[in-house]
């Protein structure tokens, strides 16, 4: 008998999918079954040309891939999980007659070739398992739009049949959110700056409106602070002094020449603070200070607009 809950199978000669049973015959899969081609990447082989080159083996009509089936993820959106499959061999199984067509068109049961996966299984030698058990991070690769295809490792599972269950998020959100670049930015700043920062993509992804507007108003805060030590200048404290002060930097005629910030700064920040100040009302619903959320998520746009603005950040 076979290992029916660990084999897939892929038909080339029909382009689909199929999964065995217990008396051995492979039926077809649902035709909403989701299945990916993976390709395993871990953090070091993310750049550019490692890309192009996992691209490339993705694009294999019977490549070496591997396989991620889709299935429901207790995290909710954006994370997913996926079992993982492994190819392995090609030989001929018996099919199922096909239950789309009349009986009169195909024997009940007929021979084809089809290409063996195999579910990976918890303790194998995979380099993501091993990448994340010693802390390292890794993703897999789904598709051909560069990072927006990037799936980062977030947990690795095993069922009750011992399978691996991955669970992944994506490297860059599906949302109109500037990719950061605080290379260039000094500690402690710099770690302040991407703490927030991830804690805002969270944020976003959730929807969670009111997280997304206290993000932003850290990042603002710490942006600012970072164009002042750009340009040599004494930092104030609260996020209103710094627009305030940002005002008279740019009003200056002698101005350095260094500073990235423009009256177009100055109403993104300027939102992101009256937003914030809007949400630290206790008794906001009371004074009909209630935030909609769709408004609070524009913050997540304003906040892009000003790392791009600063050089920090890109779309």
């Amino acid at each position: 008998m076979p290992p029916v809950g660990y084999l897939l199978w892929y038909f080339p000669d029909t382009v689909e999918f199929g999964e065995s049973l217990p008396t051995g015959e492979v039926v077809t899969l649902p035709p909403d079954t989701l299945i990916l081609k993976a390709e395993y990447l871990p953090e070091l082989q993310v750049g550019a040309n490692d890309l192009a080159v996992a691209r490339h083996r993705l694009a294999g009509e019977h490549s070496y891939a591997h396989l991620l089936r889709i299935v429901p993820s207790t995290d909710g959106p954006p994370f997913r999980s996926a079992l993982v499959y492994a190819r392995s061999t090609s030989e001929e199984v018996d099919r199922v007659r096909d239950w789309r067509l009349p009986p009169s068109q195909q024997p009940h049961v007929y021979r084809a070739l089809g290409l063996r996966y195999v579910a990976v299984r918890i303790g194998t030698n995979y380099s993501w398992e091993s990448d994340a058990v010693f802390g390292r991070l890794g993703y897999f690769l789904t598709g051909v739009s560069g990072p927006s295809a990037l799936w980062r490792v977030m947990r690795i599972e095993g069922d009750a049949l011992d399978r691996q269950v991955v669970t992944l998020f994506p490297a860059r959100l599906p949302h109109p959110i500037a990719a950061p670049d605080f290379t260039k930015v000094a500690d402690p700043l710099r770690g302040f700056l991407e703490q927030h920062f991830d804690g805002f993509k969270r944020a976003v992804a959730g929807n969670l409106y009111l997280d997304v507007v206290n993000r932003a108003g850290s990042l603002a805060e710490g942006i600012l602070e970072y164009c002042f030590a750009l340009a040599g200048r004494p930092v104030p404290a609260s996020l209103f002094e710094r627009i305030e002060e940002v005002r008279k930097v740019i009003a200056d005629p002698s101005r350095p020449s260094n500073f990235p910030l423009s009256a177009y700064s100055i109403v993104l920040a300027d939102r992101i603070r009256l937003l914030h100040q809007r949400i630290q009302h206790a008794n906001r619903a009371v004074q009909g200070q209630h935030l909609r959320p769709e408004v609070g998520l524009s913050a997540a746009i304003d906040v892009s607009e000003l790392m791009v603005e600063a050089g920090l950040g890109h779309y």
